[in-house]
């Protein structure tokens, strides 16, 4: 079966199996990459995955397609709030409020210079540096460079104050370059 995406779609509502396997296979490695840019542990990162397709298939009754791209975008939607859900449940997620009011403005606000660095590095490897961060640090980066969040959202979502979701993204860029210029 080789569908077109709004016929999958609509199979997929209709409890098609053969149409929720193929937007599984279509889907599932994009949907394991984007867990990985969230969480370390690799049985974590494939029951995301599963509860992922396991929502969408219970939802996919509500998606409204919108043309091309829709649907990987509102499942990478459903990934990041599981892993978000995930994040904040788990007892290993911690935010550093250590000396928040001390850390320079200048670097809170315009952090966007923090990351340069001399060498140039393969993206796999740049990956790989994210995932050592610290999961608070790696939750803010990838809300706010990844997922293009504005700090009040981010701040929304983690529970946390905005000045606290800024000192995060600026210490999470500081230890990445620390990271990139060791792994060059």
């Amino acid at each position: 079966m080789n569908l077109s995406e709004p016929d999958l779609i609509n199979y997929c509502k209709q409890n098609n199996a053969a149409a929720q396997r193929q937007l599984y296979q279509l889907y599932v490695q994009g949907i394991l990459k984007l867990c990985l840019r969230y969480l370390n542990n690799q049985t974590d990162i494939e029951d995301i995955t599963q509860h992922t397709f396991e929502k969408a298939f219970r939802k996919i009754g509500t998606f409204q397609y919108q043309g091309d791209g829709s649907l990987k975008a509102w499942l990478h939607r459903i990934t990041i709030n599981e892993c978000l859900m995930h994040i904040r449940k788990s007892k290993t997620f911690q935010i550093s409020f250590i000396n928040e009011e001390s850390w320079p403005e200048d670097q809170i606000e315009h952090p966007e210079n923090e990351l340069q660095t001399s060498n140039p590095l393969e993206l796999k490897q740049v990956l790989e540096c994210i995932r050592k961060l610290p999961d608070g640090y790696r939750t803010v980066l990838n809300l706010y460079v990844f997922d293009e969040m504005k700090h009040e959202a981010i701040a929304q979502i983690l529970g946390i104050s905005i000045n606290t979701s800024k000192s995060q993204l600026s210490r999470a860029r500081k230890l990445l370059k620390q990271l990139l210029n060791n792994a060059s």
